[in-house]
C-alpha cells in the first residue's frame, strides 16, 4: 500500500469519528464502516478510534507500515525499533536513575 492511500484511509477513519461522535455507538459505527482498514491495521485502527496517537507517531507509523510492506525492513526489526522508541519516549524518562542501587 502507498503511503499516502493510507493516509487517506486513515483520514476517513477520523472523519467517520467525527460525523458519528455523538451517537452511543459511535465506536461500532466507525468500525463497520471501516472494517477492511480495521482487520488489516487492527493495532492503528484502535489507536486512532481511542485517540492515542498524536501526528508524530502516527506518521512513525505509518512509515515503519510502509518500509515493512515495501520490503525496507523486516515486520521483526520494525517491532524492536518501534519498542524501543516507545520505550525511549515513555519509560527512560520516568527512571529515577538517582534510587540506583551502587556497590
Amino acid at each position: 500500500m502507498d503511503k499516502q492511500k493510507l493516509y487517506n484511509d486513515i483520514n476517513k477513519v477520523k472523519k467517520d469519528i467525527f460525523t458519528h461522535r455523538n451517537d452511543s455507538n459511535c465506536n461500532k459505527i466507525v468500525f463497520n464502516k471501516n472494517k477492511e482498514f480495521q482487520e488489516k491495521y487492527p493495532t492503528l485502527f484502535d489507536k486512532i478510534i481511542n485517540n492515542e496517537l498524536d501526528e508524530d507517531r502516527l506518521k512513525y507509523m505509518v512509515d515503519m507500515i510502509v518500509s515493512i510492506q515495501g520490503g525496507i525492513k523486516k515486520e521483526e526489526d520494525a517491532t524492536i525499533e518501534v519498542g524501543q522508541k516507545l520505550f525511549d519516549d515513555f519509560v527512560a524518562p520516568n527512571i529515577d536513575l538517582s534510587k540506583e542501587k551502587k556497590c
